[in-house]
């Protein structure tokens, strides 16, 4: 959260977006991505006890979000089962989600699917680690 409000800063007076215009519904979108991420991180520590291999899951995960998003490739140039993939990507939802709420000025509630599905990876991924802990605790 403390980077997120950093990135804020640095975006409103370095860039002069106007961020803490609507830093709630920005706020609400960056922290659903950050329990996201979160929850990736605990579920991939859940499930591979060695921290070095840990790590090197955790870097080619992130990287392979990162290569499966708009960030890189526009989705319209992507192969069209690689873009239906990469649609469902939390760092793409994120990201249309944020430029559509700071750039074009649309507010979230025009995009409550997109919402809804962010909020949806939340519940199943905190569903997920729920199980993964069980199972640990279980097993000992």
């Amino acid at each position: 959260v403390f980077q997120a409000i950093i990135l804020f800063f640095i975006g409103q007076f370095w860039f002069d977006v106007q961020v803490f215009q609507y830093w709630g519904e920005a706020g609400i979108v960056v922290l659903l991505l950050i329990f996201i991420f979160t929850l990736i991180g605990m579920g991939l520590a859940y499930l591979i006890r060695a921290q070095e291999i840990s790590v090197v899951t955790t870097t080619f995960a992130a990287l392979g979000f990162y290569l499966f998003s708009s960030l890189v490739t526009p989705l319209e140039l992507m192969p069209l089962l690689g873009a239906r993939i990469a649609q469902f990507n939390p760092i793409v939802i994120g990201e249309t989600l944020l430029r559509k709420l700071l750039l074009y000025e649309i507010p979230l509630s025009w995009s409550m699917d997109k919402i809804l599905l962010l909020v949806l990876f939340v519940v199943v991924l905190g569903i997920i680690i729920i199980i993964l802990n069980k199972r640990l605790h279980d097993s000992q």
